[in-house]
């Protein structure tokens, strides 16, 4: 994007106006230096991110050869999966271990076959605020790929303790590689593959 910004100098006051790119001034970041970010914040940490995935899509009928998505949204990273559930009125949760990997930062990164990836939770989350598909290259509207994504299920285990619906709590785990752009501690840094 392309913003107009005044500027002015210390000795006299003028306004100068010039057009400049944001990702020019976006601090870029590694992933290891995330890690580190994320090693210094205790707790819960709300976070908002800009990802770029390629959703599970059906073969059968499917016309696209690729179909990306790109989301903007907002993440809690750090929340603890059990305690989230017994706050949507359940009155007794267990939550399964990890189904792969292992933590590196509690509740927050998890290595799994050489990747690093961000755990998330959310709970009555709004909705994301910017949601765009790419299709073979083109972007396309939801309703065009819509129909050839696999959607995903309630939980079950929290069905049967009393959390459904929108109350549901929804882990989310995302690779590092596929994060692109984090805000968070009032900056807003690119995330280098």
């Amino acid at each position: 994007m392309w913003y107009t910004v005044l500027v002015s100098d210390n000795d006299s006051i003028f306004i100068y106006r010039t057009t400049i790119n944001l990702n020019y001034l976006m601090q870029t970041i590694t992933q290891n230096q995330f890690v580190e970010m994320l090693l210094t914040r205790k707790g819960a940490n709300i976070i908002g991110l800009v990802t770029e995935t390629e959703p599970k899509a059906r073969k059968t009928g499917n016309p696209f050869k690729e179909i990306k998505k790109f989301v903007h949204r907002t993440v809690v990273t750090g929340a603890k999966y059990k305690e989230a559930v017994l706050k949507q009125g359940a009155t007794s949760f267990d939550a399964d271990p990890l189904p792969y990997g292992k933590y590196l930062v509690e509740n927050k990164i998890i290595l799994h076959e050489g990747e690093l990836q961000l755990r998330t939770v959310r709970r009555n989350a709004p909705k994301p605020v910017k949601v765009q598909f790419v299709a073979d290259g083109e972007e396309v509207a939801k309703e065009v790929v819509d129909k050839y994504l696999t959607k995903s299920k309630p939980s079950a285990k929290q069905e049967r303790v009393g959390v459904t619906g929108k109350k549901q709590v929804k882990v989310r785990n995302y690779k590092l590689s596929n994060i692109k752009e984090i805000r968070m501690n009032g900056q807003v840094y690119k995330l280098a593959s």
